[in-house]
C-alpha cells in the first residue's frame, strides 16, 4: 500500500529522476553546435541607436568547419549603400576537446574573445574603448538570430537595495549601464 512515508521515502528518488530525464530529453532537442549551424544565411539587420535614426543593412553569415570538432569559420558580411561593405572573417576555436560550453572568437588580429555555448546560443561579453558589448548568436529551427547590444562602460545609475526584512538584511550596491545602441538580425539559410 502507498503509504505517506512511502512515498516520502521515495520522493527524492523519483525527483532526480524526473530531472536526470528533463535534462536528457533537453539535449536530444537542442541542436549541438555545429551540427546544423554550418551553411550560409542572410537577413537584414536592424540598427537601434540613441544618437542616430534606425537603420538596415543587409548581412550575411557564413559557418564551415576548418578542423572537426575543434574550428569554424565565422565570417560575417555586412552590405549597405550608406557604410560601405565590411567583412569579419572570424574564427570559432572550441576551448578544449570535451568541453562542451566553451569557445572562443579568434578575430584573427590578435583579439580573442571568450564565449560562453548553451541552450543553443553563444554569448559573449566584452569591453572595447569604454564601451561594453553582449553579444548573443542563437540557432532556432533552421534560422540564425544574432544581437549586439552596447553601453558606455560607466554606470549611469547606483542604487541601494532597501530592507526587505528586518532580521536578515544585507545591503548592496546596484550599478546599471543604459545601453545605447541594439542591432539585430533574423539570418534564414540561403539556399
Amino acid at each position: 500500500m502507498l503509504t505517506p512515508a512511502f512515498l516520502c521515502s521515495i520522493f527524492p528518488f523519483m525527483k532526480l529522476i524526473i530531472i536526470v530525464l528533463f535534462f536528457l530529453s533537453s539535449e536530444l532537442t537542442h541542436a549541438q553546435f555545429p551540427e546544423t549551424w554550418i551553411g550560409k544565411y542572410s537577413g537584414t539587420m536592424y540598427l537601434n541607436s540613441l544618437e542616430t535614426p534606425k537603420d538596415s543593412v543587409i548581412v550575411t553569415l557564413e559557418i564551415v568547419e576548418l578542423i572537426k570538432d575543434s574550428s569554424w569559420t565565422y565570417t560575417m558580411g555586412y552590405k549597405s549603400e550608406k557604410f560601405g561593405n565590411i567583412l569579419k572573417d572570424y574564427e570559432i576555436l572550441k576551448s578544449s576537446k570535451d568541453n562542451k560550453t566553451d569557445y572562443l572568437m579568434d578575430e584573427k588580429n590578435g583579439i580573442i574573445i571568450e564565449m560562453t555555448f548553451f541552450d543553443d546560443t553563444f554569448y559573449e561579453f566584452f569591453e572595447v574603448a569604454n564601451m561594453i558589448y553582449s553579444t548573443r548568436l542563437s540557432k532556432r529551427q533552421n534560422n540564425i538570430e544574432f544581437e549586439i547590444i552596447g553601453a558606455q562602460n560607466e554606470a549611469t545609475k547606483t542604487s541601494l537595495s532597501a530592507p526587505q526584512d528586518e532580521e536578515e538584511f544585507t545591503q548592496f550596491e546596484v550599478k546599471s549601464y543604459k545601453p545605447i545602441f541594439a542591432q539585430k538580425v533574423l539570418l534564414k539559410p540561403i539556399q
